[in-house]
């Protein structure tokens, strides 16, 4: 139904359901008469001057026989409800789930013989303790057997839709036939002059969704715009939890502190019970459909109790929703569920329905938030929920698996049951490994495919495209090498058609697939189609200039590709060739601007990727050459903005890496500033002017960060303000939200610098959420997950110098995750396991200085052993931090007292160096501890 109005009065007060649920059927004219007559009856009585229901009923006889019944009800409901506030005082009651409720009625001195019966057959009202849309909750007294119950009503203007009627018999039938120590009792069902009602156990305490408002009120989080807060007053008052942490018997407790381990066992405890009664209900057939906080209750002890099966239905019986209607709360709901699919809903329903109820107790964030429906139902369909250690990184990793597995998308990979989730919950109690496992990195793109069918079949189309074209602008080149003594203008116009085809696919189509998410694998197959074709065209048209440079530039966007997918072999190759091939070409050409362009950028790009690499004499000059490369052709068109930018850009990468001139190094970004601004004046819409004047920003706040740190921070909010505009305005740009997870890094450093680790830790728990959306949109693209481990690691070396144990070993562990994770997918890349073992060594020197040394030894020996493996599988081992790594064990080893085992380490580090005389260059603190970039 779509009313809510029968209200006492005109202002406030409300007696009607809450707005009805998605599914059913428009209230008739017949109805919509009926409901204004209740409404005109239930006036009258607010003030006092109502006729009997007969006297009432005879001005309308239009609407039928039952009138009175409906009217007698109305007013024993009034009376009773009128009554029970009189005994507590006068109440101003506050909105509760969208129903407002008036402190008004009858004062105290009225006299009592004037009241109607506070009485609903043998139940004695005593006050409202809650109402939704499936009805009124009132504390009332069974007289017979002199026991408090809860009396669950259906308002008036619900009996007016037969099918509410049957779902609120349907709750209270289901309920009654389950017997279960966390299931809610029924211990009645009747109906009294035209009022349906059951009673059931009345549990003191509050629901889960209260104590959740409550803790996100403890942390100071406060309640988000679309939070989940049960209304003030709907149960009896907010109890405290109890502090013991035990089995069900004893039952767990939430404490005050939702980072602590405490918190993480009492929340596992109080899911296991539930999951325990929603298979005791699955086993009798009964599927609850409308698992969420609200309906699970917390009673004094801290026990949790399943409430509410207004929406369960017998599995055999469809006979109160069909196929397409949705019932249930949207944002709890499984994505069958959501899609009003009634017979795909079984158990496992209810399973992530507790998984998303779990979810926002650890996290106390909604797993879909917002409140607009269609996007809600995209989101069901299509998005995971944001990792809960994302929100709070001091949750259990089993645990977040077990919450995640719960809330698969596909039922089938879910758990099974009710009571495979119950079990894996008692494994993750009892300490045993669990069942639940985080997906890998196939399992994520697997899963990326399968929600962006659309985008991926149109990727795959042009895939085919470009295979077809490929083979069209081959068989144009045969034909026209065929004909070429007897139609040669025809031929090089057969040519000139495939030419122009492949270049596009090689510049557009290319730029086009870096622009979309995920997309990596299909833009170097792409290209490797073209690079292909393009070498065809090199041995047969070599004599045309401007295919050289096409080539070149296809080598470019092959490298790039190859760069974003971690083949870092791959991409120098590629850059090499361009390089050789376009230095030949200006020496042959020296005005040749489209050549001199590319070389720039080549070279830009090669020297980057040597100074990640390590090589930073070489990088810087590249870099240089670049530079000089860019001012060339500026000076050919000085008021060229994109020339002004390009070179500002060159600027500021040759900076970034020029750590040998510092003072150059800050001419050249202040340079690259000046041409930026100059840049975005004459040309305000190009986004990409304000993205490298931000990086140019960033790269001087790096520059800075030890001779001015002021200036440093300075130069760093500038780039944060900036790129958050641009991710703002843009969010699907990845390229954006890179560069803004960059900044808040250093942020998080300079932070860190001065000793403010509060700051630091949130600037680097701000970078690690952009940077793991990152991994979200494209998972194929390991550089977001190595970086994501760096923000990961910062964030708990600040979190530890906190105090914040708990919340460092978690930040920690998750940027271990994301290691382990990079070293099994690219076994072949020996980078992320020297990374790996630099942060083993971080880690260690955090446990050092908390006073944790045997913790902070086993960490400095996991990262010798990786490092020593490392160096022991490859040819050429590159950079190497072993021998400071040697340095930190001797040291710890020393401080515990363990002089022989110092001493063992020290000869082996002393045989390294003298192995190793290169070495020394390279033994500097790894970036993660310092808070530079690229460290891990």
């Amino acid at each position: 139904m779509k009313t809510d109005h029968l209200r006492f009065d005109d202002a406030t007060r409300s007696f009607a359901a809450a707005p009805a649920e998605v599914g059913l059927a428009e209230v008739s004219d017949s109805d919509q008469r009926l409901i204004a007559v209740l409404d005109e009856y239930a006036a009258a009585l607010q003030r006092g001057d109502a006729d009997s229901p007969e006297e009432f009923a005879k001005h309308y006889r239009d609407c039928g026989d039952e009138l009175v019944g409906y009217l007698d009800g109305v007013r024993a409901i009034h009376a009773a409800v009128e009554s029970a506030r009189d005994r507590e005082g006068d109440l101003t009651g506050p909105v509760r789930n969208g129903v407002a409720i008036d402190g008004g009625g009858k004062s105290a001195s009225d006299p009592a013989g004037d009241r109607p019966p506070r009485s609903i057959g043998d139940y004695y009202i005593v006050r409202e303790v809650g109402r939704g849309g499936m009805g009124v909750v009132y504390e009332a007294q069974e007289q017979s057997l002199r026991r408090r119950v809860a009396l669950k009503v259906l308002p008036f203007a619900a009996v007016l839709d037969q099918r509410q009627i049957s779902r609120f018999r349907n709750e209270a039938q289901a309920a009654a036939g389950l017997h279960h120590t966390n299931i809610v009792p029924v211990f009645a069902i009747g109906q009294e002059r035209g009022v349906h009602y059951y009673a059931m156990q009345y549990i003191e305490g509050q629901t889960l969704a209260q104590a959740i408002a409550e803790l996100r009120r403890q942390v100071g989080a406060g309640s988000s715009p679309d939070a989940t807060t049960a209304p003030e007053g709907t149960l009896s008052a907010l109890t405290p939890l109890p502090m013991s942490v035990a089995p069900s018997e004893a039952p767990p407790t939430l404490g005050q502190d939702p980072a602590s381990p405490s918190f993480f066992l009492a929340a596992a405890r109080l899911a296991a019970d539930a999951a325990d009664a929603l298979q005791h209900a699955h086993d009798l057939g009964v599927v609850h459909r409308d698992i969420k906080p609200s309906n699970l209750l917390l009673d004094e002890r801290g026990k949790v109790w399943v409430a509410d099966f207004g929406l369960a239905r017998m599995q055999t019986d469809l006979g109160v929703t069909a196929t397409g209607d949705v019932v249930g709360t949207l944002r709890y709901m499984s994505p069958e569920q959501a899609r009003g699919r009634a017979d795909q809903v079984d158990g496992r329903t209810d399973v992530y329905a507790l998984g998303a109820s779990l979810y926002e107790l650890l996290t106390l964030q909604h797993a879909c938030p917002g409140e607009d429906r269609v996007r809600l139902l995209e989101s069901l369909e299509r998005d995971d929920p944001i990792l809960p250690r994302r929100h709070n990184s001091a949750i259990p990793v089993d645990l977040e698996n077990i919450v995640m597995r719960a809330m698969e998308k596909d039922r089938d990979t879910r758990y099974a049951s009710a009571g495979e989730l119950r079990d894996d919950l008692l494994r993750f109690l009892d300490g045993r490994p669990t069942i639940a496992r985080p997906p890998s990195v196939a399992d994520r793109v697997g899963k990326w495919m399968r929600r962006r069918r659309k985008m991926v079949a149109i990727a795959a189309a042009a895939m085919s495209v470009v295979a077809v074209v490929s083979t069209i602008s081959a068989v144009l080149v045969a034909v026209a090498l065929e004909e070429s003594e007897i139609h040669r203008a025809h031929a090089e116009r057969n040519y000139e058609h495939a030419f122009g085809v492949l270049k596009h696919f090689s510049g557009n189509f290319s730029d086009q697939l870096a622009s979309i998410p995920g997309a990596e694998q299909v833009r170097q197959e792409a290209l490797e189609y073209t690079l292909e074709h393009f070498h065809y065209f090199l041995e047969e048209w070599g004599g045309d200039p401007r295919l050289g440079v096409a080539v070149a530039e296809t080598r470019v966007h092959a490298a790039v590709a190859a760069e974003g997918l971690g083949d870092f072999a791959e991409a120098r190759r590629q850059y090499d060739e361009a390089v050789v091939l376009l230095e030949a070409l200006i020496a042959d050409r020296p005005n040749d601007a489209q050549a001199t362009n590319w070389l720039a950028r080549c070279l830009t790009n090669r020297g980057l990727l040597l100074s990640q690499q390590g090589d930073n004499e070489a990088a810087e000059a590249e870099l240089r050459r670049a530079v000089d490369l860019r001012r060339s052709l500026l000076n050919e068109s000085p008021n060229d903005p994109a020339l002004m930018a390009d070179l500002a850009a060159a600027l500021s990468d040759a900076a970034t890496v020029a750590k040998s001139d510092v003072a150059t190094a800050r001419r050249g970004l202040e340079d690259a500033i000046e041409l930026l601004g100059v840049a975005r004046r004459v040309d305000p819409k190009n986004t990409g002017h304000t993205r490298r004047l931000a990086v140019a920003h960033n790269s001087l706040a790096t520059l800075l960060r030890q001779a001015d740190p002021d200036r440093a921070a300075q130069e760093c909010d500038r780039a944060v303000e900036k790129l958050s505009a641009l991710v703002k305005d843009h969010p699907r740009n990845d390229i954006y939200r890179a560069d803004l997870a960059l900044a808040l890094g250093n942020r998080g450093a300079l932070a860190a610098d001065r000793g403010q680790w509060a700051n630091a830790s949130d600037a680097y728990r701000d970078a690690a959420a952009e940077l793991a959306l990152l991994v979200e949109h494209s998972p194929l693209v390991p550089r977001h997950r190595s970086e994501l481990a760096v923000a990961l690691a910062s964030e708990g070396a600040s979190l530890a110098r906190l105090g914040k144990r708990h919340r460092s070993d978690a930040a920690f562990d998750r940027a271990q995750l994301e290691l382990e994770a990079m070293v099994q997918a690219f076994p072949s890349t020996d980078r992320y396991t020297r990374s790996l073992a630099a942060l083993w060594n971080n880690r260690g020197v955090v446990l050092r200085d908390s006073g944790r040394l045997d913790e902070a030894a086993d960490a400095f020996a996991q990262s010798v052993r990786l490092e020593e493996e490392r160096i022991a599988k490859s040819d050429e081992p590159g950079p190497t931090l072993l021998a400071m790594l040697y340095a930190n064990q001797v040291q710890l080893l020393g401080r515990m007292g363990q002089v022989e085992d110092a001493a063992r380490v020290q000869t082996k580090r002393e045989v390294f160096l003298d192995q190793s005389s290169s070495v020394n260059k390279h033994t500097s603190t790894p970036a993660v501890a310092s808070g530079k970039e690229g460290a891990l």
